[in-house]
């Protein structure tokens, strides 16, 4: 086996840049960015800066356009309890007569964080507007829990 690698012609290792004097520097000029003899380390030094830049970058776009995307749907965001006062006032007063299951209200609505609301959140605001709950023990109505409005709404 060491007959067969001293007969193979292997080309040697390429030489390291040597670097015999390091310049002198002014206080205004950075130092080269090659570190001792091997010219790689320097090459990847300014990748890591500038990549470290770049994230920088990404990480203050990041932050300015989730701040002005929580400001833009604070500002556009009103109250579960306006919504639902809303979509109730535009219904017209033939719809105004039945009962209303809780999905039917949350489609109607905005969510905070998402497209709909919570649906715990939608009860709460109803129950705060004084909306009554009622259940349908029956077979047809599969035990559904419905929402009748308060006569002063």
């Amino acid at each position: 086996m060491s007959d067969l690698l001293e007969k193979a012609k292997f080309p040697p290792y390429p030489p390291f840049v040597d670097v015999a004097e390091p310049p002198v520097h002014d206080a205004d000029t950075q130092p080269p960015q090659t570190m001792g003899k091997n010219p790689v380390i320097g090459t990847l030094r300014t990748y890591l800066q500038s990549l470290h830049a770049l994230t920088e970058q990404q990480l203050l776009a990041h932050k300015t356009a989730t701040a002005t995307k929580a400001k833009n749907h604070s500002a556009r965001q009103e109250s579960l309890k306006s919504q639902i006062k809303n979509w109730w006032s535009n219904l017209p007063p033939c719809l105004r007569q039945r009962r209303f299951q809780i999905g039917e209200i949350a489609s109607n609505c905005d969510g905070r964080f998402k497209k709909k609301p919570a649906l715990r959140d939608v009860a709460a605001a109803l129950r705060a507007l004084e909306w009554k709950e009622c259940r349908d023990w029956t077979n047809a109505g599969r035990n559904r829990r419905f929402w009748i409005p308060s006569p002063s709404t």
